[in-house]
């Protein structure tokens, strides 16, 4: 998850122009390495990239002018090629533990310094490469900040890029038993439970924030209704049944199985777990065929609302501005906003709508920014059945993805 990619082809590469999303430069979100029963899919590796910026369009369709703030790239190779050893089954042999023939510049091919995209140029200033000048920009920027805060070079002091997320490692572990289907009785008992109970209590500390306020606010009724969807009482109950292992899950992967000629595949393998039932494909024609070789696409994986966690980072404009309001005031307004809560009907107007004013800038105050953030309820990647080879010397083939809403958009 985040950082920079690490490239399966150290050619060919997406370019910059091929990553941008309303005006904006996609970020890398997490690649994985996923081989196929095919043979030349015997190594074979999915990119997603995604527009920093919030998004009311659904799917990527490989078309750059509607990519839903997601796209989707896939690459493989067969066991012989000419960028990695044939056989690495021991990683202390010379022919392995010193292989360097995956690494782009055994190629000739720059990367970019900052996020690692095919570079287009290299700066004579700073004699690095990068993939256009906002790149350029931001390290020259970032360069100077930390020689003069701490009179060291870049490249041996550990440094954030904004337009990098986090690095982490996803952990591979096995999806935790369905268990028994939860009878309407036993569902609506659920519902009352969560709506008595706090979410985020101290037994589970930081690991229950991994899930979105706004997402729980909605599950919980916190907004008037209460919960009638059953697909959003279904995701609620699969991220609890596993206790911290689904908690904390930040992607799900369940590719479809290989089927023998005249074999009929199990209905849901493969489905993946709704946050809602709106904004889902319903039909087979929603997604688009691979416009490679004409295959049908079904789910992969899915990226999961409580990655998002991981790869925000605190708006510090936004802790300042909240620092900034006296403690006092906050805590008056929202116990003056408590008292009108129990008794709305004893307390004049004037007072009602001045505690209602002072409650909604602080509100304002701690949400500047989040609006515009990247938000989902599930990314869910479609991708060819055949896991062809591309046409016209393609090496990174587009797929689709249907990033599926937050429920506070709905």
């Amino acid at each position: 998850v985040g950082g920079k990619p690490s490239w399966l082809v150290p050619q060919n590469m997406p370019k910059r122009s091929e990553l941008r999303c309303c005006s904006q430069d996609m970020m890398f979100l997490v690649q994985l390495y996923c081989p196929g029963d095919e043979e030349e899919a015997f190594h074979r590796t999915m990119y997603v990239f995604v527009c920093p910026k919030n998004h009311t369009m659904i799917s990527s369709n490989n078309n750059n002018n509607n990519c839903g703030g997601v796209k989707v790239f896939r690459c493989q190779l067969p066991q012989k090629n000419p960028f990695y050893p044939y056989d690495c089954s021991n990683e202390e042999k010379d022919e392995c533990k010193y292989w360097t023939k995956h690494l782009p510049q055994q190629w000739n091919t720059n990367t970019c310094t900052v996020c690692g995209v095919f570079a287009t140029g290299k700066c004579p200033l700073q004699n690095l490469y990068f993939c256009g000048k906002a790149h350029q920009k931001e390290h020259l920027k970032v360069h100077k900040s930390v020689v003069a805060n701490t009179n060291t070079t870049l490249t041996s002091t550990a440094v954030r890029f904004s337009s990098v997320y986090p690095e982490y490692e996803l952990v591979v572990e096995d999806e935790p038993c369905e268990g028994d289907i939860i009878s309407e009785n036993d569902q609506m008992k659920m519902l009352n439970s969560i709506k008595t109970k706090s979410l985020f209590s101290n037994d589970h500390g930081q690991e229950d924030a991994n899930l979105e306020q706004t997402d729980l606010n909605k599950m919980t009724g916190g907004e008037g209704g209460g919960v009638t969807d059953l697909r959003t009482i279904e995701f609620y109950t699969r991220i609890t049944r596993g206790g911290k292992a689904t908690s904390s899950q930040c992607l799900r992967y369940c590719r479809w199985p290989s089927t023998s000629e005249g074999e009929e595949e199990e209905d849901d393998v493969g489905v993946p777990l709704w946050i809602s039932s709106d904004c889902i494909p319903h039909n087979a024609d929603t997604i688009p065929v691979c416009s490679c070789c004409g295959s049908i696409r079904k789910p992969e994986f899915q990226i999961m609302p409580q990655m998002l966690n991981y790869v925000h980072v605190n708006n510090a404009t936004t802790n300042q501005q909240l620092t900034n309001v006296p403690k006092e005031v906050k805590d008056a307004t929202i116990a003056a906003a408590s008292i009108i809560e129990r008794n709305g009907t004893t307390v004049d107007d004037k007072t009602t709508n001045r505690i209602e004013q002072q409650l909604q800038e602080l509100k304002k105050i701690a949400l500047q920014g989040a609006e515009d953030e990247l938000n989902f309820g599930s990314i869910v990647v479609y991708t060819c059945t055949k896991s062809c080879n591309g046409r016209d010397g393609a090496v990174y083939m587009e797929e689709v993805a249907w990033r599926q809403p937050p429920l506070d958009e709905y």
